[in-house]
């Protein structure tokens, strides 16, 4: 299945160590294709770099973790523009999924969570993705 990881998920699977969060991400890297753009993937960098993070986790750390982000999963760049999220930075993941032909997205973002079913792709919890899959 093609899905894609809200940054809030992968955070919390990194930085917080959250066992629902990185069970989502274990289980979508070894079973599922891992979607993400350049836009998606420069909000997970900077957002791991920020200050407030400084650290939790080696400089090292973080790049070998994203590393293996880039290396199994599949970077597509959308070419649509999607405007219907209450929160303007979040189309982004909107704008991957359609163009990705993701089967869901998973978030813990209400912004999104609401607008579940959006053209067909699932967004759902972290909890809804373990029970699911």
């Amino acid at each position: 299945m093609r899905l894609i990881l809200d940054t809030n998920i992968l955070v919390s699977a990194f930085i917080f160590k959250s066992e629902t969060a990185n069970n989502v991400v274990r289980i979508s890297a070894n079973k599922h294709t891992l979607l993400f753009s350049e836009s998606t993937f420069k909000e997970l960098k900077s957002t791991l770099l920020k200050q407030k993070f400084a650290g939790v986790a080696e400089l090292s750390t973080i790049s070998n973790f994203l590393f293996n982000l880039v290396r199994i999963g599949e970077f597509i760049e959308p070419k649509i523009e999607i405007t219907e999220c209450r929160d303007p930075k979040d189309n982004k993941f909107l704008e991957l999924a359609v163009a990705g032909n993701a089967a869901c997205i998973v978030t813990g973002d209400n912004d999104l969570l609401v607008l579940d079913p959006f053209r067909n792709i699932r967004i759902i919890t972290p909890k809804e993705f373990l029970d699911q899959f």
